[in-house]
């Protein structure tokens, strides 16, 4: 089993949603949309890449939230990163979270992370390749 993790961070260190300027506002943050300028054809299809040779993905609960309400109702060109995004396995550890889940094939890892994720990870394979 191989967990690979995938973040979005700036050089100087900044994790927080990167695609759009008003997309993430949360801490005061005023530089959201700050990758889509460099995003060419090549990081596109290396992320296109990733999500297909994922097994299932593990998302904490703002980026389900965010991702949720987003890829199942994403019709067009970026249907090749909705697809397996929609299609393969979602496991999301949250405290908060209830089941059911919206989106279609996820399941609640709940509790603390650092218990969940081991637990999630040895019964469902998480991201193996």
């Amino acid at each position: 089993m191989k967990l690979v993790v995938v973040e979005w961070m700036s050089l100087d260190g900044v994790v927080q949603v990167p695609g759009a300027p008003d997309e993430d506002r949360s801490g005061g943050f005023a530089h959201g949309g700050w990758h889509l300028r460099w995003f060419d054809d090549t990081s596109r299809q290396w992320v296109v890449d990733q999500l297909n040779a994922a097994s299932a993905f593990l998302f904490g609960r703002m980026t389900y939230d965010r991702f949720a309400a987003l890829w199942p109702h994403v019709t067009g060109p970026e249907r090749v990163v909705a697809d397996p995004l929609n299609n393969k396995p979602k496991y999301v550890v949250s405290t908060t979270l209830t089941e059911p889940m919206s989106w279609a094939h996820s399941t609640l890892l709940d509790g603390d992370a650092e218990k969940a994720v081991p637990a999630g990870a040895s019964a469902y394979q998480l991201l193996a390749r």
